[in-house]
């Protein structure tokens, strides 16, 4: 037996979150029918737990639900070594065959996360490494998979980044652009990050939904933004589909 007495607040907590995790998208009716937790005390841990990035809400009718932050908990495990434990082999292959730098990202509330990178020191004066935040808003990276998140949580997501990083300015302009984007199956950016470079991205899914995006990043005297997309553009889906296959077939890792 312990020798202290549990953190109530903590055990509440918990148990929201599993309540969340139990029903995909709650209210505070339900969570109250299914904690006993108080209404009012309810609406300040959701509070909380959203401004520690572990919930998010939409809707006038707020409904609740795990962002990825709280789901990569729950599942106990590191999600960039799952995707590469998954798709490395075909990720490596991919790279070594392409002749232009290319970065493997996942999405991280504020930023998009580099858990995957062939780039080399020196190669367009960029030097990501595995780890290295980017931004979402203006990479090719980051808007293949904002644009893919289910409409409540990309809504969701945009404004946090807008509080956190005053990007997208325009949040309804921004959605035009990331519903081009769903249309076309993949991202652009060029020479909005960086004046040097542009890029393509396409998402990854597994059987959750976008978990992760795959770039080709060129410089920008090689090739205009339409010969990337010509050259590039198939080979680009062509391997996020495998990948994505392989992730919804793959077991998760506990």
């Amino acid at each position: 037996m312990p020798s202290y007495e549990p953190v109530t607040a903590l055990l509440r907590g918990l148990k929201v979150l599993e309540a969340i995790a139990e029903t995909g998208a709650a209210t505070i009716k339900s969570l109250h029918a299914a904690t006993g937790i108080p209404k009012a005390t309810l609406v300040r841990m959701l509070e909380t737990l959203i401004h520690a990035g572990y919930v998010y809400s939409a809707g006038e009718q707020p409904r609740y639900a795990l962002t990825a932050r709280a789901l990569s908990i729950a599942a106990g495990f590191d999600q960039g070594q799952h995707l590469l434990s998954v798709v490395g082999p075909m990720l490596s292959e991919f790279q070594k065959s392409l002749g232009w730098p290319s970065d493997l990202g996942v999405f991280d509330r504020d930023a998009m996360v580099i858990v995957g990178t062939s780039r080399q020191p020196g190669v367009l004066s960029v030097n990501r490494k595995v780890g290295s935040r980017v931004p979402a808003v203006k990479t090719a990276l980051g808007r293949a998979c904002l644009a893919f998140l289910p409409d409540a949580q990309r809504l969701a997501a945009l404004h946090e980044l807008r509080a956190l990083t005053k990007e997208p300015k325009d949040i309804k302009r921004f959605e035009a652009e990331l519903a081009a984007v769903r249309a076309r199956g993949y991202a652009m950016s060029n020479q909005e990050n960086l004046p040097s470079i542009r890029a393509l991205a396409a998402p990854i899914f597994d059987m959750s939904g976008v978990v992760a995006s795959l770039n080709i990043i060129i410089v920008a005297e090689a090739m205009s933004i339409d010969e990337l997309q010509e050259k590039y553009a198939e080979t680009l889906l062509s391997i996020t589909e495998k990948m994505s296959a392989t992730l919804r077939k793959a077991p998760i890792q506990k």
